[in-house]
């Protein structure tokens, strides 16, 4: 599962940082670059959740404060 995630990590990131065809509407193109930061954010903060659910993670409280900030 992990794999995976690092996976579709690096395929956001590129994403992100490649270009645009011309003629793209401007908000297309920020909602497509929005996405493909939130994601990996969001995919990054749930692995964190996830140690802190498995007790590998023992800080309880940070876990579940970046559990409420990746939900949003």
């Amino acid at each position: 599962m992990l794999y995976i995630v690092n996976l579709q990590f690096v395929k956001d990131l590129h994403a992100l940082i490649s270009l645009v065809p011309q003629g793209t509407p401007y908000p297309l193109v920020l909602l497509g670059k929005s996405k493909n930061a939130l994601l990996p954010t969001f995919l990054f903060l749930n692995q964190i959740v996830w140690l802190g659910g498995t007790s590998i993670y023992k800080n309880k409280e940070p876990a579940e404060l970046l559990g409420w900030i990746s939900f949003f």
